[in-house]
């Protein structure tokens, strides 16, 4: 009996909306607006309901909606008009003189369910300020589309080619100032057919809507921004900077949309650049900012508009893309490490080398976000679509020799690099990723660099002058390293070329204390790659594998190669000695494919094969330290240390330090255990750490 008297009431209700709305029903003449409105805009009334037994969700009415009480049977009562409007599309072509309708929205019963049909259809529910507006004319259309940085609206749920936005309207908002300019010069043009369209736009917005959009930018000229405001503050297109909550890293994006969220913050998307080595390309990424308490500076959002943005900060993005895209093709840095233990930072020396890195691993570009920060890498993410709004590249290539400032500062803040003392491509923060993005105890070795902590490389100077040699031989050294530095050498009118297929291969042997080789490359401004014995494996197999890709990398990045312990593996051997026979001939072959310098260190006078030595261009001893030597190095040490790390006046114990019968290497690592111990204590290096070290 119940079922039947709801469906008995359900027809009931039916039958008296088609009555109410005969009108509309029957074809008849449209009434012709007064000439005082044809220019005009109309209200209409639109009920929202999750009640499927009332029948009316997303009806429409022409007078507000007001509840039926008892309409209902005894369950909710329903929230309806008196002139319901059956078909928008019809009604609005009845009203030619209308150029934009608001929606004043209403919810009967709402149930808040969550589902994934709701989702896709999100333009169709009630919209936070329960007001839409739709730009209805062609003409204030084509006005709209002529002053829009980007793009106006949505398409509406229930009309094709008709424009919607939510109240508070934040297009118009940024939008206001163009709009009124373009009112204006309207006035001037007889018969313009923008000029009625725009005059009664403004005039609703400035009525309904000025004082919030004058309070907003207010707020805004403070640099401040409220949970009220929020939304307002952003617009697609524009430039964002966000800061990496641990480590204080910038990073800056393009946005392409700012959503509300249910608790009054908002939810953002946009791109920004990958590099895969050939080329920059882009790179969603979302972002979200709670709800604020009241107003704050707008800098302290975790993400804000770079207008909004120090001097300082723009110049620091836009000197780390310089950076960054000076790099692209390979660049030896200098590279400031942190200790993610004591934050401490010690300097290295790293190949900045992209291209290379992902011609030697499967992966598909440097991420630019990483899961804990404010921008969030978006795998699933679209990309941005194109459009007449969207005046940025998809990609560059990195043949271009410059990009604008703009492109700079969105540059990634992370690169790859290969660290030349540890032999590992990075061991820093995990934001290398195949696309999609694996579990990160697949991406051990996939490591990047942060281009905030590197810069160009600084030489020493006259390096070689501080080798213990004699002069003659320190002059031989600095001919043969010198004419390295240029692919050509003077000699009087006449020029040498030294490129000829490739480089003349320069091999010295060092036999004595170790330490030349660095000075070598130092002096030849090359990158040292060093190779020792403990690295090759133990069978011919993995020596030849090893060499073959120390050689693949030590040649594109113009190395001077040092081979320590080289007696090893080039020491005379014993007749009958196959197996050392067949090692040498790999290392030969090795050696005369390299292209520069390559140094052969041995820490004894040892007699290299005959087969080898016909090879060497230059062989130097270097003999044991004398007292003053010793003296020399820990001055020169120190007194790098002096004011920042060391507080003592070291001079006076330069004397007992050289008396120690220890090499320049031995007085180095001294320096190192004691730094760390200084460290460990909470303290400024001491002569007594020192000390104390040289006991262990």
């Amino acid at each position: 009996m119940k079922s039947l008297l709801e469906a008995i009431h359900a027809l009931q209700d039916q039958v008296d909306i088609l009555g109410k709305s005969l009108k509309e029903v029957i074809p008849q003449p449209s009434p012709k607006p007064p000439p005082s409105q044809q220019a005009q805009y109309i209200v209409l009334h639109q009920v929202f309901c999750d009640q499927s037994d009332h029948c009316h969700n997303k009806a429409v009415y022409e007078d507000a909606p007001r509840y039926d009480v008892g309409s209902g049977w005894g369950f909710n009562d329903i929230l309806k008009g008196q002139v319901p409007i059956f078909n928008v599309g019809t009604y609005l072509s009845q009203r030619s003189a209308i150029h934009f309708v608001v929606f004043k929205e209403y919810s009967c019963v709402a149930d808040n369910l969550k589902t994934k049909e709701r989702e896709i259809h999100s333009a169709e529910s009630i919209s936070e300020r329960q007001e839409r507006l739709w730009l209805v004319s062609r003409p204030l259309r084509e006005a709209t589309r002529m002053v829009a940085k980007f793009k106006p609206g949505n398409q509406s749920a229930m009309l094709a080619n008709i424009e919607q936005m939510d109240a508070p309207y934040n297009f118009f908002f940024h939008h206001h100032q163009r709009f009124s300019e373009l009112a204006t010069a309207e006035r001037a043009v007889a018969g313009s057919s923008y000029r009625d369209g725009l005059e009664s736009l403004l005039s609703f917005l400035d009525h309904n809507y000025g004082a919030e959009y004058k309070g907003a930018k207010a707020m805004f000229d403070q640099g401040r921004v409220s949970t009220v405001h929020l939304n307002k503050l952003f617009r697609p297109g524009q430039i964002v900077v966000a800061t990496h909550q641990k480590t204080g890293q910038l990073r800056a994006g393009i946005l392409d949309d700012c959503r509300l969220t249910i608790t009054g913050g908002v939810v953002l998307r946009g791109w920004s650049w990958n590099y895969d080595g050939k080329q920059l390309r882009r790179a969603t990424w979302s972002g979200a900012i709670d709800a604020i308490a009241k107003n704050c500076p707008i800098i302290d959002l975790a993400i804000y508009p770079l207008d909004f943005a120090s001097d300082e900060t723009k110049a620091a993005l836009e000197d780390r893309g310089a950076r960054f895209w000076r790099a692209r093709h390979g660049q030896y840095v200098s590279y400031n490490r942190r200790d993610e233990k004591d934050g401490h930072y010690t300097v290295t020396r790293l190949m900045v080398d992209v291209p290379t890195y992902f011609q030697l691993h499967a992966c598909d570009s440097v991420k630019v976000f990483g899961d804990d920060e404010a921008f969030t890498s978006d795998p699933g993410g679209s990309s941005y679509e194109s459009s007449v709004y969207d005046d940025w590249p998809v990609s560059i290539d990195n043949s271009q020799a410059q990009i604008r400032r703009e492109m700079l500062m969105l540059l990634p803040p992370n690169t790859v690099g290969y660290d030349m003392h540890q032999k590992k491509w990075g061991q820093f923060s995990l934001v290398i990723a195949k696309h999609p993005v694996p579990p990160l105890s697949l991406l051990t070795n996939q490591v990047a660099v942060s281009v905030d902590d590197f810069s160009d490389m600084v030489w020493g100077q006259h390096s070689i002058d501080k080798l213990f040699l004699d002069r003659k031989k320190k002059d031989i050294l600095l001919g043969f390293v010198g004419s390295r530095k240029t692919t050509t050498v003077e000699y009087g009118p006449h020029v040498v070329d030294l490129i000829k297929g490739k480089e003349e291969l320069l091999i010295i042997h060092l036999h004595g204390p170790p330490g030349a080789g660095k000075t070598i490359a130092e002096d030849a401004e090359r990158p040292l790659f060093t190779i020792h014995s403990g690295h090759m494996g133990m069978n011919l197999e993995e020596i030849e594998a090893y060499l073959d890709s120390v050689l693949q990398l030590a040649n594109k990045w113009d190395c001077v190669l040092l081979v320590n312990e080289a007696d090893a593996f080039l020491g005379a051997r014993d007749e009958g000695d196959f197996r050392n026979a067949a090692v040498m001939s790999v290392f030969l072959r090795f050696i005369t494919q390299a292209s520069g310098i390559v140094v052969l260190s041995t820490s004894r006078v040892a007699t290299l094969d005959q087969t080898f030595q016909s090879h060497i261009n230059f062989s130097i001893t270097l003999g044991d330290l004398t007292r003053e030597n010793r003296r020399q190095i820990w001055d020169n040490l120190l007194v790098k240390l002096i004011g920042n790390y060391y507080e003592d006046d070291y001079k006076e114990t330069l004397d007992e330090l050289a008396a120690k019968n220890m090499s320049g290497r031995q007085i180095r690592n001294a320096v190192a255990r004691a730094f760390a111990l200084a460290r460990h204590q909470g303290d400024m290096l001491k002569t007594e750490h020192i000390f104390e070290a040289m006991a262990v």
